[in-house]
């Protein structure tokens, strides 16, 4: 089975996730962590998987896709611009950076062995979506 966005089809998890987003990126965090609360209240794991899905998607669509092009995941510091790797950076971000890149090269099998991880710790919209929503934001 391919992990498509297209099978994101519920509205309703689409429009919070959109909210998620936005709030997001225009500093309204009160915001963003009620449609997050809202997400896992409605929709559990199905609500990170599609709204992971739904973000990502939106940032390679906004970056454009490269095809043929390798994926390579590093992290730039603010304010130095400093290049560094997943090992420099929170265990969060560090997931959220791999999910991001798997997601781009199009490697299902990295993409569900990392949601499995998330899924694993107990603390899917704490720890490891919050961080991908502020990567995909920023």
């Amino acid at each position: 089975m391919t992990i498509d966005t297209a099978d994101c089809r519920n509205p309703v998890l689409q429009d919070l996730a959109t909210d998620a987003l936005f709030a997001t990126i225009q500093n309204r965090f009160d915001d963003a962590r009620a449609a997050l609360t809202a997400l896992n209240e409605r929709y559990g794991l199905q609500g990170a998987t599609e709204s992971a899905l739904l973000w990502i998607d939106s940032l390679i669509a906004k970056v454009g896709d490269r095809p043929g092009g390798a994926v390579t995941l590093a992290f730039r510091a603010v304010g130095t611009d400093a290049i560094s790797g997943a090992d420099d950076v929170r265990p969060g971000v560090a997931w959220a950076g791999r999910l991001i890149t798997a997601r781009a090269a199009n490697d299902e099998d990295t993409f569900t062995a990392l949601l499995n991880v998330a899924i694993g710790t107990g603390d899917v919209f704490g720890a490891y979506i919050g961080e991908l929503l502020h990567l995909v934001a920023i």
